[in-house]
């Protein structure tokens, strides 16, 4: 069995180098850091939509106060080394002693940033040789950063609102899901007797994945540029998205994004995000264009937004 070991970065929890356990950082599947789920754009939090049965696609809640962002789930994946299956037993020992003293939220720090976390699940152990134990330790960062720089726009031929995916530092890869599919008919129900019963159902919306990679000369310009797209995708309102050979789409992101395919070592930093958007068709909630004074000033709210003007 070939084990790849990587002891170039430290990591810490509540300012203990894990390394004083014994502990190194190992690789996540398809990445090259013991790290997964640190970039991830949380889930929105309560309800998100209403479902109105006499009509298609639903009535989205993307004002400001209502959205509300849940936490991440972040994993570290390493390896304790120790002189024999005693010793590493002892030093996995230790590390749990001392994660079971934990109070409150602690500093999970790494080349990669510091996150606020707690263990919310079980530490797994697997033996892989009498000197090597590998575990992950599954952690949850109840309050996520989702501010990020604004990006330009540029009414981009393709890209998010206006603003092209070059500008975003990324690349489309791929748009999936219902993109030329009819969506299904929402599950209702009702209740017969000798014959078999049928209900007529309006749709549910459709649902694509819109898949990115996203390149940087450094680590830290590419979790900038991770966190813009975090913040345009968290604004009010509606997103419209322009794709090749794809028509203008109107959409919100209620369960966040994911972030794969980490990659460090080489000249330029990568990573792959999926975005699962929710499309709003034919919704009373669709952005045409700024709603403006008798002098052509932006009228804003009392948060400082740009009132839109609906139909």
């Amino acid at each position: 069995m070939k084990l790849t070991i990587i002891i170039l970065t430290m990591y810490s929890l509540s300012l203990a180098d894990l390394s004083n356990f014994g502990f190194h950082g190992g690789k996540q599947a398809n990445s090259d850091i013991a790290l997964s789920g640190f970039l991830d754009m949380p889930a929105r939090l309560g309800k998100t939509f209403h479902s109105w049965a006499e009509e298609d696609s639903i009535e989205p809640y993307v004002n400001a106060n209502e959205i509300f962002f849940s936490g991440r789930s972040i994993n570290l994946t390493g390896y304790i080394q120790g002189s024999d299956i005693e010793d590493c037993s002892t030093k996995a020992k230790q590390l749990y002693n001392y994660i079971d003293g934990f109070t409150g939220l602690v500093p999970l720090t790494s080349n990669w940033g510091t996150y606020s976390v707690y263990v919310d699940n079980a530490i797994v152990g697997e033996r892989l040789s009498s000197r090597l134990l590998k575990i992950t330790i599954p952690m949850r960062e109840p309050l996520v950063n989702i501010s990020g720089a604004t990006l330009p726009v540029t009414n981009a031929k393709y890209g998010i609102d206006g603003i092209s995916f070059k500008d975003m530092g990324a690349f489309s890869l791929e748009l999936s899901g219902d993109r030329f599919n009819r969506p299904a008919p929402r599950n209702e129900s009702i209740t017969s007797y000798a014959k078999e019963s049928f209900v007529i159902a309006k749709k549910d919306p459709p649902v694509l994945t819109l898949k990115l990679a996203i390149l940087d000369p450094t680590f830290s310009g590419l979790k900038d540029k991770v966190q813009s797209l975090m913040a345009l995708l968290a604004k009010p309102g509606l997103r419209t998205l322009n794709y090749n050979n794809d028509f203008l789409r109107s959409f919100f992101v209620k369960d966040g994004f994911t972030v794969s395919g980490i990659r460090t070592m080489g000249a330029s930093k990568l990573c792959f995000i999926d975005i699962k958007i929710t499309e709003i068709i034919n919704s009373s909630t669709v952005d045409l264009i700024d709603l403006l004074d008798n002098e052509s000033y932006r009228i804003l709210d009392s948060e400082g937004n740009t009132l839109k003007l609906f139909i």
